[in-house]
Formats: structure tokens, sequence, C-alpha cells
């Protein structure tokens, strides 16, 4: 590609133009539309927060908590017919599966945390039985 050279006939003809820093077609408001701002985010999870899931967001959680393909073929085929598309049932689908990680993500380390509590208090024990301290 080459450059114009500001002269009026030739290879390089036309008049030379900076280009602004940002691109002015980015930056119409119009391009922003369907994109979530932070405050409506925050209300959003407040609302969540309060009100829980609706009883057809608790059947699609239910069914990809199972973990197997087939449920989540059928949380898929539940999502879509409730939300009324295929778009929004993936998009509904694939949001409660970060939900469904996330939730055993959190019970795995409360469980290994539970678990290194008992063993603790295990070696404890041991420890003040071994010293005479703990008479049973």
């Amino acid at each position: 590609m080459y450059t114009k050279g500001g002269i009026y006939v030739g290879k390089h003809a036309g008049f030379t133009v900076e280009k602004p820093e940002t691109n002015p077609k980015f930056a119409k408001p119009s391009y922003r539309r369907g994109t979530k701002g932070k405050r409506v985010a925050l209300i959003r999870d407040v609302i969540r927060e309060i009100s829980g899931y609706a009883p057809y967001e608790r059947r699609i959680i239910k069914l990809l908590s199972i973990g197997d393909e087939g449920a989540d073929k059928r949380a898929m085929k539940f999502a879509k017919r409730r939300i009324g598309g295929h778009r929004r049932g993936k998009a509904k689908r694939e949001a409660f599966r970060l939900i469904v990680a996330a939730q055993k993500k959190a019970a795995k380390e409360k469980a290994a945390k539970e678990a290194k509590e008992a063993r603790e208090a295990r070696e404890r024990a041991e420890k003040e039985k071994k010293e005479g301290k703990y008479i049973v």
C-alpha cells in the first residue's frame, strides 16, 4: 500500500491526511449497544443473589451437575424449549456450566480443607497422647 503524496495526478495522488489515534467509527455509542455495563452487572448480581434461580434454571443446573453428555444434551434441549431459541439456550447452558464448575471447585476445596483440619486434629491428639497430656 502506498501513501498519498499531496499531488493532483499520478500514483500518489490525493490529499495527505493524518489518521486519528482512535478510529471515530468505533467511538459511536451504537457500537456499544448490547454490552453489559458495570452498573447493570452489579444490579443483576445482587438480584440473582437475593432471589436465587428460577425453577427451570435449577433443573438445568441439576442436569449439568450430572456430568455426562446425555444430560448435557438434555439440558440444552430443555433450555432451548423454555427460553425460545437455540442461541439463547446455548448461552444459558454455557452460563450455568460455568456456575456448576465453580460450585464443584468450591466443594472440592471445602472438602480438602476439612480433610486437612481433621488430619491436623488427629495428629495433635496423637502428639498429646504420646506426651501424656491427654488422657482417654
